[in-house]
């Protein structure tokens, strides 16, 4: 077999791998009760995709990302097990809270949000997303085997993410909320300052 075939072969059998660790997982959180209740939420407003892409799939190297406008979960087809479903699960949180952050957005949109305040809207979701997620880890550990580790949420929320201040620190101290900030800066700013102008 020549080298390019040996390749293509190794990239084919790379991205069906990921495909199939990514169904397990769906089946596997499917069959926790909260889970189960979290993907019927999810399916009611549109069908879910998956796609599978090469290498990191966010800027700062995250497993997973959630993509509004075609409902897509973009996953690495490079993650572990674990990061596979760690980044589903939590994807699959920020989904069934889509209305939320399209709201939020809209709200930027119109002008009628701040930097900081479109920041800590969109990290307050995440910090929900998080709580969600770590319900359904709690169960997947107890119920499924899963490995403690998946519930990498549990101890902070019993700790410093008590409050959504504690959980915005992490944020900020991850560079996370920078990205937001960004976002507010490319789309939104003009909006929020041709509306502040016209409120004087």
């Amino acid at each position: 077999m020549k080298l390019n075939n040996l390749i293509s072969k190794h990239f084919c059998d790379k991205k069906q791998n990921a495909i199939a660790m990514a169904k397990r997982i769906l089946e596997s959180i499917a069959s926790t009760k909260r889970g189960y209740h979290l993907l019927c939420a999810v399916n009611k407003s549109g069908a879910l995709n998956l796609k599978i892409v090469g290498g990191t799939v966010l800027k700062h190297g995250g497993p997973a990302c959630w993509v509004s406008n075609n409902r897509m979960i973009y996953l690495s087809e490079d993650n572990t097990p674990d990061e596979m479903l760690r980044g589903i699960l939590f994807e699959l949180a920020n989904a069934h809270q889509d209305a939320k952050l399209r709201a939020v957005r809209e709200h930027a949109k119109q002008g009628l949000l701040c930097r900081e305040g479109f920041v800590q809207s969109i990290e307050f979701i995440e910090y929900n997303s998080a709580k969600i997620y770590s319900h359904i880890a709690e169960e997947g550990i107890a119920r499924l085997g899963w490995a403690v580790s998946i519930n990498n949420y549990g101890k902070l929320l019993k700790g410093p993410w008590k409050t959504f201040h504690g959980f915005l620190q992490t944020q900020e101290d991850a560079g996370h909320a920078d990205l937001y900030r960004q976002e507010w800066k490319r789309k939104f700013k003009e909006a929020f300052q041709t509306r502040q102008g016209a409120a004087h």
